[in-house]
């Protein structure tokens, strides 16, 4: 997932020292587009003379007020790296007092690379160029920026929750369930009285022998023995197994009724849920186990995602932090319905959430729709009223991939919008180059891509 790693320096700069700073780092083999693109304008009316009046050209183009300092940030872009650079002015005159520097890059380590190498580069251009008296009295102290990927005191203050944990046995069992037919099969054994499943080994689930032997290696289900009396068919004990009868225990136990040894009483072979079959089965954890270990999958970190979050009779399956915005996820192993659709959108509320995300293993009924869409013509909220609807698991991975790119999309141009007017340069086709389109759903439910990073 590409993240922005930036860090800062603060150093008080005057209105044309960005121009001559950029000068340098462009002539040092730092490629910049703004820069770059001004050289091209120059040179196609054949002038080469990079003269006092040209500097000054480059650093007020495309003024609208007098001392309009419009240079303040410039872009490289390396591969699929980009870089940039951006001096902040104080707020009542046009003094520079802080420069940052960004990097938008999918691996960490390799950002930290760009960050400490264009910090250099930079910090040698303002030796170069600038003043001596000046530059000796600079500090050039750069700190990172902070980032909060973890879910954090506003989201659990006070409130009873779970942190995320996944384990291999746990997602195993998940993505088992996830297969129709073995999820229907379990759950019917969840539902039912372990003393009355006398039909499972009866000739219409003979059939499911092969399931029931799967459930039972993935230590879904264990076997039990039922014990009946062979009189009335009332049902005596249920055991391990047929071998616990032999034991001093049970060898000499009979029957009140007939008093048969329990041995020779008729004999059910029967199931029961596991203790991790009856984990992934209560409230369907197996879905949040599930979803949880595609959200890993796509980047998102596991400590920035908490389970059961609660506070008096509200909660909410599944949170996850991004970037201080938070999304709440809502599972249904059945249909979401109108009464489900009023429930979320009270908690989305009383949690704050900035997303609202609905998985379920079957459809968002048109009434639920229509109550979302009731809402978000009545409801005053900063907050997307309309949740992301996934349906149905078949595309999952894809759909939460999709969800995941275009969060960091919005994020990632939030920052890039920033960029663009401080250059007052529009870098919109350069971040859609790299990082691609925006996928949204227009109203008849069809997807279409849009360039989020443009200015207008």
């Amino acid at each position: 997932m590409i993240e922005i790693s930036s860090c800062y320096c603060q150093l008080k700069l005057e209105s044309n020292d960005f121009t001559k700073i950029l000068m340098e780092m462009n002539e040092s083999g730092f490629k910049s587009l703004v820069w770059q693109s001004k050289l091209a304008m120059l040179s196609s009316a054949g002038i080469s003379d990079l003269n006092d009046d040209i500097l000054h050209w480059i650093g007020f183009y495309r003024i609208k007020r007098d001392h309009a300092y419009v240079y303040h940030a410039d872009i490289f872009v390396e591969g699929e790296t980009i870089v940039y650079v951006l001096i902040e002015t104080a707020r009542y005159n046009h003094e520079y007092k802080r420069v940052e520097i960004g990097v938008f890059s999918e691996n960490k380590q390799h950002a930290m690379q760009f960050l400490r190498k264009y910090a250099e580069q930079f910090e040698a251009s303002v030796k170069l160029k600038l003043d001596g008296r000046r530059v000796r009295h600079m500090e050039f102290k750069w700190l990172l920026t902070p980032t909060n990927d973890i879910i954090d005191t506003q989201v659990t203050f006070e409130k009873k929750f779970k942190f995320a944990s996944l384990n291999e046995l746990d997602s195993q069992a998940a993505l088992r369930i996830r297969d129709v037919e073995t999820r229907h099969l379990l759950f019917k054994i969840a539902k039912q009285d372990p003393t009355k499943i006398f039909q499972f080994d009866s000739i219409r689930y003979a059939s499911k022998k092969g399931f029931f032997d799967r459930l039972q290696s993935w230590d879904l289900i264990k076997p039990k023995l039922l014990i009946m009396c062979k009189e009335n068919a009332s049902k005596i004990r249920l055991v391990e197994s047929r071998n616990v009868l032999d034991g001093a225990d049970f060898s000499s136990q009979k029957c009140k009724k007939c008093g048969r040894i329990w041995k020779n009483e008729l004999l059910k072979d029967v199931y029961q849920l596991s203790e991790l079959g009856k984990k992934m089965t209560r409230a369907s954890h197996w879905m949040t186990v599930l979803v949880t270990d595609v959200l890993v999958s796509k980047g998102i970190s596991l400590n920035s995602i908490i389970w059961n979050l609660s506070e008096a009779s509200e909660e909410v399956d599944c949170m996850v932090q991004f970037h201080d915005k938070v999304w709440i996820f809502e599972f249904k192993d059945r249909n979401f319905e109108a009464g489900d659709a009023y429930a979320l959108h009270y908690r989305g509320i009383k949690f704050q959430a900035y997303r609202k995300i609905i998985v379920t293993t079957g459809k968002v009924s048109s009434e639920a729709r229509k109550v979302f869409s009731d809402l978000s013509r009545t409801v005053s909220s900063s907050f997307s009223i309309t949740p992301i609807y996934i349906e149905g698991l078949e595309n999952l991975e894809e759909d939460i991939s999709i969800l995941v790119k275009n969060e960091t999309l919005l994020y990632l141009s939030e920052k890039a919008k920033n960029i663009s007017q401080s250059a007052s340069m529009d870098f919109s086709p350069i971040f859609l180059n790299v990082f691609g389109e925006y996928h949204v759903e227009t109203r008849n439910g069809n997807k279409e891509k849009i360039n989020i990073f443009r200015l207008f």
